[in-house]
């Protein structure tokens, strides 16, 4: 069974939302967060269960949306309706690129990204999977908006080059008109465990999970790091762990969702930060 967590919960709630009310949303994420997977069983429980419904699902290629490997769309589409007990199901077509509830005439299609992906027809919602991996994010963004009232932007940032990026910036008059949503590592129950923070004016560590017990040997780490992405200066002991084996620009990622920080800045944002006046 698919057990959820609270943040899960939450994000569920805001997809549902917005497919019924026809409003735009990005999801912004930390890795290993599941946020595709909840896209895809939102829009798999509509197209069993609702009359007249389609939806569009795009990734970076052909591989991506619909193949063997366990991370393509239509896989995880599959796998859903293959542990579904059978009693709850229509009579349902499953072909390439393509899944149709015959008795509800309700589909999911999926298409590689293009420049033309999306355009022409219409739909109850668009998907952007992995959308700051797309060659043709920008193309997409403007040709969809005809299509849908509802596309949801999935993704963990690749630089502020994107079109994720964009959507997602505060100071574009675009981010403002589209809904947001963000899961962050520190929402994960697990890696959130033993969470902490050095406070750089009292130079402690401060504990954010009183019942966590650190073992004996355990170093904090009292560089102030990450200080770009939603949680400044916020690490537990798995983010401890990920970060002795990436790089710094790999920590922005898929860690920190820290847009500036995963694309390679020209200068090192830690000092910069440095240089910040203080009040």
């Amino acid at each position: 069974p698919f057990i959820t967590w609270m943040v899960q919960e939450e994000a569920v709630e805001e997809i549902l939302y917005c497919i019924r009310h026809r409003k735009d949303l990005v999801i912004e994420k930390s890795r290993e967060m599941g946020a595709s997977w909840l896209c895809l069983i939102v829009m798999t429980w509509f197209i069993m269960f609702h009359k007249y419904k389609k939806f569009l699902c795009v990734s970076k290629d052909a591989e991506t949306v619909d193949s063997e490997d366990f991370d393509s769309l239509f896989w995880k589409v599959r796998y859903i309706l293959e542990h579904t007990p059978k009693w709850l199901h229509p009579k349902i077509s499953k072909i390439k690129f393509r899944i149709t509830n015959k008795e509800y005439k309700s589909a999911i299609t999926g298409v590689a990204s293009t420049a033309e992906a999306g355009v022409g027809g219409r739909a109850t919602a668009i998907f952007g999977d992995e959308f700051s991996l797309h060659k043709h994010d920008f193309a997409f963004l403007k040709h969809t908006a005809n299509t849908t009232g509802c596309r949801i932007f999935n993704g963990t940032h690749r630089g502020s080059g994107t079109a994720l990026a964009a959507i997602t910036d505060s100071e574009n008059p675009l981010s403002s008109v589209i809904r947001k949503f963000r899961m962050h590592w520190s929402q994960h129950p697990d890696k959130a465990r033993g969470s902490y923070h050095y406070d750089n004016v009292t130079q402690k560590v401060v504990p954010h999970d009183p019942l966590y017990q650190y073992p004996l040997d355990f170093k904090f780490d009292m560089s102030g790091k990450p200080t770009g992405g939603p949680f400044p200066g916020l690490r537990s002991p798995w983010y401890d762990a990920e970060c002795s084996r990436r790089e710094a620009t790999e920590i922005a990622q898929e860690l920190d969702i820290d847009y500036l920080g995963a694309g390679h800045p020209y200068f090192d944002l830690e000092a910069l930060e440095r240089q910040r006046p203080t009040e």
